[in-house]
């Protein structure tokens, strides 16, 4: 197996056992009026830009992820206040590739296929490093009215990506977004 990293370690086969765990919560632990949660995570399958749009089908996950994001946070309903959020991903998420021989051991290609086989075992067809907010009430927001959720993509420049510190063109605006959001 993978001894680095495990596979999703304790986040399940698809890593998002935690994930959903923390989302879920969220209705449950926030002040209904202005709580807010921020995850730092990486995110199976994210949205894809509108130029890939046509290559992709909802079977392999165009819609899935914030919608999966929106079902979870609402199966608690009954503890929520109405909430919306963000959810920031790479404009170019990694292809299963690219992401098993990133976390598989280094020249060890029986590791890499471990980790490949997984992915694909699970439907996961792409990763990105993303960012998630949700802030509880909000604009104009009817109580236990569950979550509303957009979707941005971090652009990337020649200074990387989203969790690239250096990259200060992605911390503008992402802080820029954010604050406009939930003004």
């Amino acid at each position: 197996n993978a001894p680095r990293y495990g596979l999703f370690s304790s986040g399940g086969a698809s890593g998002e056992d935690c994930l959903r765990a923390i989302v879920q919560m969220g209705p449950s632990i926030l002040r209904p009026d202005g709580g807010l949660m921020a995850i730092v995570s990486e995110f199976m399958n994210p949205p894809l830009p509108s130029t890939y749009n046509e290559l992709v089908s909802e079977e392999h996950g165009q819609e899935g992820l914030t919608e999966k994001i929106k079902v979870w946070w609402n199966s608690q309903l009954e503890a929520s206040s109405a909430a919306e959020g963000i959810l920031f991903t790479n404009e170019f998420a990694l292809d299963v590739d690219t992401y098993a021989s990133r976390r598989a051991m280094a020249n060890d290609k029986e590791d890499f296929y471990v980790w490949e086989n997984h992915l694909r075992q699970s439907g996961i067809q792409r990763v990105s490093p993303g960012l998630l907010f949700v802030q509880t009430g909000g604009r104009e927001r009817v109580p236990n009215e569950g979550l509303e959720l957009q979707h941005d993509f971090v652009p990337k420049t020649k200074h990387g990506s989203i969790w690239t510190p250096h990259n200060f063109a992605a911390v503008q605006y992402t802080r820029d977004t954010v604050l406009d959001l939930f003004r």
